[in-house]
């Protein structure tokens, strides 16, 4: 009999319950900035509610910038990237 070891990592997930359905959400990995931050090439206008879309790397052409959600007054911030 052999003994296998899985390279697959465990990852953590939230568990709601909403409309009669139990949903289940896989946790972003905070040990790790990389995967964990989207991308888009349009500003950001609508406030998010979870906290996995508070920051966004803007990115056109050569131009980088990282949003950042500020929910207590309802904006967002943004800082150049090189």
């Amino acid at each position: 009999m052999e003994n296998h070891q899985s390279n697959k990592k465990i990852k953590p997930i939230s568990l709601s319950y909403e409309d009669n359905e139990i949903k289940i959400q896989e946790q972003p990995n905070l040990n790790t900035i990389f995967g964990n931050i989207r991308t888009s090439s349009i500003v950001p206008t609508g406030l998010p509610r979870k906290l996995v879309d508070q920051f966004i790397i803007y990115r056109s052409g050569t131009t980088y910038k990282l949003y950042v959600a500020d929910l207590t007054n309802g904006t967002w911030f943004s800082v150049a990237l090189s």
